[in-house]
């Protein structure tokens, strides 16, 4: 029984872990290496908690969220080009920028979380 659960559990274990990996080969190198730098604390988005994929367009969109009102929240397109910076205490954004990501985004998903 004990030996059972124990290849249940494995099995699952390599399902799970396998699922972040598949999405991960499909990111432009340069936002996989952000992630890398979030992760080992080495950048300036290490206060990042979320990491969004949309689609604007034809293109995909990168959403570095923040994890609280005193930070910014960039986007980037497949190039790590920064097409929109939002948040802060103040709530300062790059207004019209930020304005069409907000309307045309489409195809959430999260890629990356803390």
């Amino acid at each position: 029984m004990y030996f059972k659960r124990l290849c249940w559990a494995f099995l699952l274990l390599i399902i799970f872990s396998c699922q972040n990996d598949n999405l991960n080969k499909d990111l432009p190198n340069c936002i996989h290496e952000q992630i890398q730098q979030i992760e080992n604390g080495t950048n300036e988005f290490q206060f990042t908690e979320k990491v969004y994929r949309y689609r604007l367009g034809n293109e995909f969109i990168y959403y570095f969220q923040s994890g609280c009102c005193d930070m910014f929240n960039y986007a980037f397109d497949e190039n790590c080009d920064v097409i929109c910076i939002d948040g802060g205490f103040a709530g300062i954004s790059d207004g019209e920028r930020c304005e069409d990501f907000y309307k045309n985004r489409k195809d959430e998903v999260v890629i990356w979380e803390k």
